[in-house]
């Protein structure tokens, strides 16, 4: 079953969708009432894979719950970063594909940031990649997990990009989903 990841089937997400949006209303109803067991494993192993790959749902991104504030970056010759100077960086590559970095702004050095990182909540330079977007959330997770600020123009660039990538439109209105949880 580990291996499959299929997602729910379109009558399976509407069913599922009617019990949440009852809310527990009827108390007489269960999960197990609307969905089969087969459909409720699939449920439970989309969020099992998600969750031990760093894409904790309906998690909190705010640094406290990432143990954030004593995750160094690591600079190649074994020093320390000073993230005190440094600023998040979002790039796109020529050939398409979303990098973070650290970067510093008094000397231009940039460190880049694998998704590696959020999984083993360590500073992981080379690994996974982001693909062609990074959400708003996971990038949110990244300044979180190394107390790095990053602009509004670099935050701006995330969104536009995402939602590029995910609607096909820059300036399409991103699902509440893909943004950071606030409070």
């Amino acid at each position: 079953m580990a291996e499959n990841r299929t997602l729910l089937s379109q009558s399976e997400i509407d069913a599922l969708v009617s019990f949440l949006q009852q809310g527990g209303k009827d108390e007489s109803t269960s999960i197990g009432d609307v969905l089969d067991q087969s459909s409720i494993d699939k449920l439970v192993d989309i969020i099992r894979f998600n969750n031990n790959n760093g894409i904790l749902l309906n998690n909190d991104t705010t640094a406290a719950i990432l143990s954030a504030g004593n995750v160094d970056i690591t600079a190649p010759d074994g020093s320390t970063v000073d993230r005190s100077v440094c600023e998040l960086d979002y790039r796109i590559t020529d050939s398409g594909m979303a990098e973070i970095y650290c970067r510093n702004t008094k000397d231009g050095s940039s460190y880049k940031i694998s998704p590696d990182s959020l999984k083993q909540r360590k500073y992981v330079a080379e690994g996974s990649t982001w693909g062609r977007a990074v959400s708003p959330r996971h990038f949110n997770k990244i300044a979180n997990l190394f107390r790095i600020n990053y602009s509004q123009d670099t935050y701006n660039s995330v969104v536009k990009r995402f939602a590029e990538v995910l609607y096909g439109n820059a300036d399409a209105e991103v699902a509440r989903i893909y943004f950071p949880v606030e409070g």
